[in-house]
Parts: C-alpha cells; sequence; structure tokens
C-alpha cells in the first residue's frame, strides 16, 4: 500500500471534512475511493458524514467561468429594455463549490429604452436557479452614481438589480448606464 502525504485538513462543520492530497502522479499513487471511483491528481476528498464515505471533487471546483455573450441575459422589468452590448460587459462571470454560486457582474455604457420601471435584470448563468434568496450593495451609474442592490429571490434563473436603496425607476439613456457586484447565494 502507498503512503499518501497529507499537506492540509480542514472542518468544515460537523458533517465535512475537507482534505487535500498530494500525489506523485503516477496511476499507483492515485488513491482510489471506493464508492465513487478514482481520484484524480489534485482532487479534494470530501468526507460526506450522513453517507459515512468519501467523494472526489475536481480541484477545478470553485474555479472562475466567464459566460459566452448572449444579449438574452440581461433583461429588465416590465416594458422597460436593457440593451448590453459585448463591449459594454467588463465582467460576467461565475464561481461554483458545492452548491453555492458566486456571481460577478460589471458592465458599463449600457442603454436603457422603453417604459422607465425599478429593475434590470442578469440572468443566473450556467441553467442554475436560486434555491434562497439573498441580497449585496453594488454601484451604479445612471446619472450620476449611486449604491443600489442586486438579489436574487427563491425559485428564480434571474438576478434583480435596484439602482438605488430608495428603488426609484431607472433613467432612460444611451450609452450611460453602469453596474458592479459579486453576489453569493445557494443553489438548488
Amino acid at each position: 500500500m502507498k503512503k499518501v502525504t497529507l499537506f492540509s485538513a480542514l472542518v468544515l462543520s460537523v458533517f465535512t471534512l475537507t482534505v487535500l492530497f498530494a500525489s506523485k502522479g503516477t496511476s499507483s499513487d492515485k488513491l482510489f475511493n471506493f464508492i465513487t471511483g478514482p481520484c484524480s491528481d489534485g482532487d479534494i476528498l470530501v468526507w460526506n458524514g450522513t453517507g459515512n464515505y468519501f467523494e472526489c471533487r475536481a480541484s477545478g471546483q470553485g474555479a472562475w467561468t466567464s459566460v459566452a455573450y448572449d444579449s438574452s441575459n440581461f433583461s429588465a422589468a416590465g416594458s422597460m429594455t436593457w440593451t448590453v452590448e459585448e463591449g459594454d460587459i467588463y465582467t460576467y462571470a461565475y464561481s461554483i463549490s458545492g452548491k453555492t454560486m458566486t456571481v460577478a457582474a460589471e458592465t458599463w455604457g449600457t442603454t436603457i429604452g422603453g417604459t422607465v420601471s425599478q429593475y434590470l435584470k442578469i440572468k443566473i448563468p450556467n441553467n442554475q436557479v436560486a434555491k434562497k434568496g439573498t441580497r449585496t450593495t453594488l454601484i451604479t451609474r445612471n446619472s450620476g452614481l449611486q449604491i443600489g442592490y442586486a438579489y436574487v429571490l427563491p425559485n428564480s434563473n434571474w438576478i434583480e438589480i435596484a439602482r438605488n436603496a430608495d428603488t426609484t425607476n431607472w433613467i432612460l439613456n444611451t450609452n450611460d448606464t453602469g453596474l458592479g457586484f459579486n453576489l453569493t447565494f445557494e443553489i438548488e
């Protein structure tokens, strides 16, 4: 039996123990998990206290993924329209770790048209759905800089963005709206 070098262990909760293993990279050095199959170099071994077994999770879990441009990922409430061109997007990316998702978005120089409303909307990436509601503050630009908020509701696949804390309507403009936030929430 080969010896595995343990280089990090962290108790996350009573039922979760995350252990990182170092391997020399040969197939005979790889750890074998009797429940989920072979683990690969760099995988994270996670103890599942309710099932009494270890699970291998790819070390890429939690890595950031940029979202490919699609204009349908940007919308607005009611009859308001929000036009976001590819060049207006500074950041639109996400990270998933277990059942936790973080979405980072930053857009500048976008256009608001139609009938004014209170909320802009960004699609939650990777076909994910929020399990619980949460919110975060953000900076918006829409006829001046303001502090607004972004939030998700349970069972929703959209992040909604308020221009300011008073949820006053966005102001119609051409190429003069921007926002930026990071929002972390539980997914189904």
